[in-house]
């Protein structure tokens, strides 16, 4: 995410930017700091006076990351998003974000509540998804195992063990 900001200021020629090796500052006042919950998940319970907090990749989050992460973003109108491409049903974040909301999901592509607005966003809905990750993934839809080609493409949950003998779209 940081390397895709700082060429977008960039690209744009945006001004007022000061970039440093952790964080963005603005002239205006606005900051944007790049933490790692992976390696220092208690990192977080510093931070103060934000009201914004993005995850990429949010699947790979712990259950600690994840219940100190929360308590943290608390400024009144303070948002937490998360972007996740799902790995098992199983892991803190599906449990969290997915799971309970599965069935709408599966119905309507979105849940939202007075808490959360969950949305299942998927190649298809990208405007600039180029032909040669199309040829890809349409390879991909022909010589991989059902499951597997569900899980790139379409977002399903990892769940088949690997080797095993009964494949998990029987």
């Amino acid at each position: 995410v940081y390397a895709i900001l700082v060429a977008a200021i960039d690209e744009m020629k945006l001004t007022g930017f000061n970039i440093q090796a952790g964080s963005i500052f603005h002239t205006n006042g606005g900051e944007i700091k790049f933490k790692g919950l992976a390696r220092n998940p208690h990192s977080m319970k510093s931070l103060h006076g934000f009201n914004l907090c993005f995850v990429e990749e949010a699947q790979t989050m712990s259950e600690q990351s994840l219940k100190l992460l929360t308590p943290t973003i608390r400024e009144e109108g303070s948002q937490l998003l998360f972007a996740a491409n799902p790995q098992s049903s199983a892991d803190a974040f599906s449990q969290r974000f997915i799971v309970p909301f599965q069935a709408e999901l599966d119905r309507d592509d979105k849940h939202q509540d007075d808490l959360h607005d969950v949305f299942f966003v998927n190649y298809d809905c990208n405007p600039w998804f180029p032909k040669e990750l199309d040829n890809d993934r349409l390879w991909d839809f022909d010589n991989l195992p059902r499951a597997q080609y569900d899980h790139i493409w379409l977002g399903a949950f990892n769940d088949s063990v690997e080797n095993s003998i009964i494949q998990s779209e029987w």
